[in-house]
């Protein structure tokens, strides 16, 4: 597998939807190759704080210029 070949399917490694042969060689890749394991740990990373960080609630003056904004 190639780097470029990694990064196009990672979003499917992650998501658990690729079939098996293509998972194989993407954990292969990943193991062998410094620059792609550093790609996955890093977008690993940022789910993983996405997913565990409360919610972000815009103040009432932000929403009042925004709704200005769009009207």
């Amino acid at each position: 597998m190639r780097c470029p070949d990694f990064r196009s399917q990672h979003l499917a490694w992650l998501d658990a939807s690729l079939a098996p042969l293509p998972t194989v060689a993407m954990r292969a890749h990943a193991d062998d190759c410094a620059r792609c394991k550093r790609y996955d740990l890093l977008l690993r990373t940022g789910l993983l704080l996405a997913r565990h960080h409360a919610p972000l609630t815009p103040s009432r003056r932000f929403r009042g210029a925004l709704a200005s904004r769009l009207a």
